[in-house]
């Protein structure tokens, strides 16, 4: 069993914001796509923490929700770089 497929949404919701940070750092200035599932996707929204996030990293943010993935998928990417960081393999 993944130690990850029994993390709250909330739990992912804050490991994707610190990827989006850690991503933030690896090219300054970019805009960035957070992929997430659905359920982390809502749960970052109605918190409030995403324009905080773009206000303090000085970079748009785009949420973009991931039908169909286990709760545990992220993926958070740059238009600017082909690297992402993946926290699990996209479903196939």
């Amino acid at each position: 069993i993944r130690r990850d497929a029994n993390k709250t949404k909330a739990t992912m919701a804050y490991d994707v914001l610190r990827a989006a940070e850690a991503a933030a750092v690896d090219a300054p200035g970019q805009p960035l796509t957070l992929h997430a599932a659905d359920d982390v996707v809502a749960w970052l929204t109605a918190s409030g923490l995403i324009p905080q996030l773009r206000a303090r990293l000085g970079v748009e943010i785009t949420l973009a929700p991931a039908t169909g993935v286990p709760r545990h998928y992220m993926d958070v990417s740059t238009t600017h770089q082909a690297q992402t960081r993946t926290k699990a393999d996209a479903p196939a």
